[in-house]
């Protein structure tokens, strides 16, 4: 979920392939619905708030990423971009033209997104190292300079043999540039 400045806040439903708004006073409705956000299993999922007006989604079964207007929420496009990400989940706008976005279902990577654009297109920045260590990585913050993100190990819900954890990690990323 994200808040704008208004502080509505909106809510991804992932199976449902639809985004909700929710007022400050607490009415909620559909927001956005489109084809786009159709798909088996997992589809709308991470979500940011821009402060130019609008939301970037991503779509972790089809490892796209969607622009919608605020204003008016039937104006979504498909930002372009030169790859997918598979089982995008979490994301995190650091700032107007740089965001995170964190991958999990075994691809279990971190990327940084570069719009020139207005987020129209995209391209990879950096990501982290294949030798870097997430365990089905969800979320992502930021201290500063520096990116946090929490390791979810969602993997254990899909394995009845394994006993789910009690600990987490937060692991900082270390990036490297493309």
């Amino acid at each position: 979920m994200t808040f704008d400045q208004q502080q509505n806040i909106y809510v991804t439903d992932s199976f449902a392939g639809a985004i909700y708004k929710v007022t400050p006073d607490g009415k909620a409705s559909v927001f956005a619905k489109d084809e786009l956000f159709k798909t088996e299993g997992v589809g709308v999922n991470g979500i940011v708030y821009h402060p130019d007006g609008f939301l970037i989604v991503d779509n972790t079964a089809k490892g796209e990423l969607y622009k919608i207007d605020i204003k008016n929420p039937k104006n979504i496009a498909k930002v372009v971009i030169n790859q997918f990400f598979l089982g995008a989940d979490g994301l995190l706008l650091n700032d107007k033209n740089l965001l995170t976005v964190v991958v999990n279902g075994g691809n279990d990577k971190i990327f940084q997104l570069a719009t020139t654009d207005n987020w129209k297109t995209a391209n990879v920045k950096a990501s982290t190292l294949t030798t870097d260590r997430f365990t089905y990585p969800s979320t992502a913050t930021q201290n500063g300079n520096e990116i946090w993100v929490m390791n979810a190990q969602f993997n254990q819900l899909l394995d009845s043999n394994q006993v789910p954890v009690k600990k987490f990690a937060i692991q900082k990323v270390n990036y490297k540039p493309l």
